[in-house]
């Protein structure tokens, strides 16, 4: 947590307290851009757009305790507006992913069990690779959710912070992303050639 005293500085223009703030907020800031864009020199580019912004708009943050999921919100926003700009894949509609539910909230149909062998690392670690490449099919803001809760294990509280929503909303929407990466993981593992 930031001290709010520092960030109250920063807003005033002490420049060692916005450095400060920016310490403490810089490699996370640099994973959320690295987790959505998987390439360092994007990842360093959006930070340095991050501090950018986050300098030229501090005297907006209104609530001082939050300045660090301020400053990830920005980071978030950054990265996925890299990521529009370079759309190369389409997204996946999340009404044919999810699957439907009945009235007690329990999904309908059969979803298939994983095909492989949870000890085996090497398959492990390809699989993780290619959930996130499918990531990328997901609507920005189901991406967002999920990167920042299975990438950069935020908690239910600091995803809601981070992207001004509340908690059952961001529950919810991880959830559905989670289906749909299930659901077109299990449609290439249960193809004839599977994952490559």
């Amino acid at each position: 947590m930031i001290d709010p005293s520092l960030v109250r500085l920063a807003r005033e223009g002490d420049v060692e307290a916005f450095m400060a703030l920016v310490g403490h907020c810089e490699t996370r800031a640099y994973r959320i851009a690295l987790a959505f864009t998987r390439n360092a020199e994007d990842a360093a580019d959006i930070l340095q757009d991050t501090m950018v912004s986050a300098l030229r708009q501090i005297a907006t943050l209104h609530d001082e305790a939050r300045a660090d999921a301020w400053i990830y919100r920005i980071a978030t926003n950054r990265s996925l507006m890299l990521l529009r700009s370079r759309r190369r894949r389409p997204e996946v509609s999340m009404d044919g992913v999810e699957g439907h539910f009945d009235s007690d909230g329990h999904r309908d149909g059969f979803v298939p069990a994983w095909p492989v062998d949870p000890e085996d690392e090497l398959e492990r670690r390809r699989l993780a690779a290619r959930i996130a490449e499918l990531s990328e099919r997901l609507p920005d803001s189901y991406r967002a959710i999920w990167t920042l809760a299975d990438v950069e294990q935020l908690t239910m509280e600091e995803i809601a912070g981070v992207l001004e929503l509340s908690i059952p909303n961001v529950k919810s929407r991880l959830h559905r992303a989670r289906l749909a990466l299930r659901q077109l993981l299990a449609g290439e593992l249960l193809t004839p050639g599977g994952v490559s």
